[in-house]
């Protein structure tokens, strides 16, 4: 259960931060909505199955099966860590 609330408090203050501020960059919608897309992929997973389907292994490569809904975790973290760098950088 504690990866179901993490879950339902990221997306709903993600949810929350893009209803709030109208006027984001792209790049920072696009990060908010991979991580709200993401989250919602392995959390219909989590309640109907309780553990999340990974269906992704690539055999020509040593690396972890993950599902589209991990990449977009990571991509959306990626690209909002990255966002908030350049707006560190450039005092915006």
């Amino acid at each position: 259960w504690f990866f179901v609330v993490i879950t339902v408090l990221v997306i709903g203050y993600a949810i929350y931060y893009l209803a709030t501020h109208p006027h984001l960059n792209i790049w920072k919608q696009l990060a908010l909505l991979l991580i709200i897309s993401g989250g919602i992929g392995n959390f219909i997973d989590r309640l109907r199955l309780a553990y999340v389907i990974d269906m992704v292994h690539l055999d020509f490569v040593d690396f972890a099966i993950f599902n589209v809904a991990d990449s977009y975790l990571t991509v959306g973290v990626i690209l909002l860590v990255i966002c908030l760098w350049k707006e560190e950088d450039y005092g915006n």
